[in-house]
C-alpha cells in the first residue's frame, strides 16, 4: 500500500485524468476542439477514424502516457495494443493542420495575432480569475481560491514555441504548486504544453473564445472536483 501523500495525489490525478479524457472522447471532443493547434487537430481526426471500442483504448492509453508515477501506484501498464495506439496518433498527419498550414503558408489567409487574442481575452478573464498578478513579457498569471486551494492560472502569450500557451497549478496551503502543471493536452496524454498556434486571421475571435472556455471550465468545474475527491491529505513538497 503506498501512502505517501504524494503518490496519493499522483494516483488521485491520474484517475481524474482518465475521467476527464474519457469524457473528452465520448462528448466528441467538447473542449479540445477549440484549442487550435496542430496537435489537437491531429487526436480528433485519428480518434475519429477509429471504431468506439478502438477509440475508447486510447483514450485509456493516452492518459496513461504521462503518468508513469501513478501506473507503478494503481498497478496498471501501457499495454501492446495501447503503446500501438499511441504511436499511430503520433505519426498521424491531420488534413485540417495541412489545409490551415497550406493557407498561411501560400498567403491565401493570414496567420492569427496573439496580441488580438490578448486584447479580446483580458477583460473576460477578468471578469472570470479577477486582475493579473504579473504580466512581465507577455505573460499573465491568475489566482483563484478553489476548495481551500489557491489555483494559479498562467498564460503566456509571447512563448517561443507556441503563440499562446496555458496552465494551471494547484497550492494548497502554504505549500508548494503541486505537480505536474495542469492543461487540457497534458491530462489528455497529448503534449506537454496546450498552445493555440495554428489559426489565421479570421479565427482570432474563435482562438479567444476557446482559451477563455477551457480555462473557464477548469476554475468553474474541474479544478473543484479535483481538489474536493482528494482525500489522501496534502503533499508536502
Amino acid at each position: 500500500m503506498h501512502s505517501e501523500p504524494g503518490e496519493r495525489w499522483s494516483a488521485h490525478y491520474y484517475r481524474w485524468s482518465v475521467k476527464r479524457t474519457i469524457e473528452e472522447f465520448e462528448n466528441d471532443f467538447p473542449y479540445l476542439s477549440r484549442v487550435l493547434w496542430r496537435n489537437s487537430f491531429k487526436l480528433i481526426e485519428y480518434a475519429r477514424s477509429l471504431e468506439p471500442a478502438r477509440r475508447l483504448r486510447l483514450a485509456h492509453a493516452l492518459a496513461k502516457r504521462f503518468n508513469p508515477l501513478a501506473l507503478g501506484i494503481v498497478g496498471e501498464v501501457i499495454e501492446r495494443e495501447e503503446q500501438g495506439l499511441i504511436e499511430q496518433f503520433l505519426e498521424y498527419r491531420s488534413a485540417k493542420e495541412i489545409f490551415v498550414t497550406e493557407q498561411i503558408e501560400s498567403g491565401r489567409a493570414q496567420k492569427g495575432s496573439r496580441h488580438s487574442v490578448k486584447k479580446m481575452v483580458g477583460p473576460i478573464l477578468t471578469e472570470i480569475l479577477g486582475i493579473p498578478l504579473i504580466v512581465p513579457s507577455g505573460v499573465c498569471k491568475y489566482e483563484s481560491q478553489i476548495s481551500g486551494c489557491r489555483v494559479r492560472t498562467t498564460i503566456d502569450y509571447g512563448g517561443s514555441y507556441g503563440q499562446i500557451t496555458y496552465a494551471h497549478s494547484i497550492i494548497p496551503g502554504g505549500r508548494q504548486p503541486l505537480q505536474p502543471p495542469i492543461h487540457i493536452c497534458g491530462w489528455m496524454g497529448i503534449a506537454g504544453q496546450t498552445s493555440w498556434d495554428l489559426y489565421t486571421l479570421e479565427q482570432e475571435a474563435e482562438a479567444a473564445d476557446g482559451l477563455v472556455a477551457v480555462i473557464s471550465q477548469f476554475v468553474k468545474n474541474w479544478a473543484p472536483d479535483l481538489i474536493a475527491t482528494f482525500r489522501g491529505g496534502w503533499p508536502t513538497l
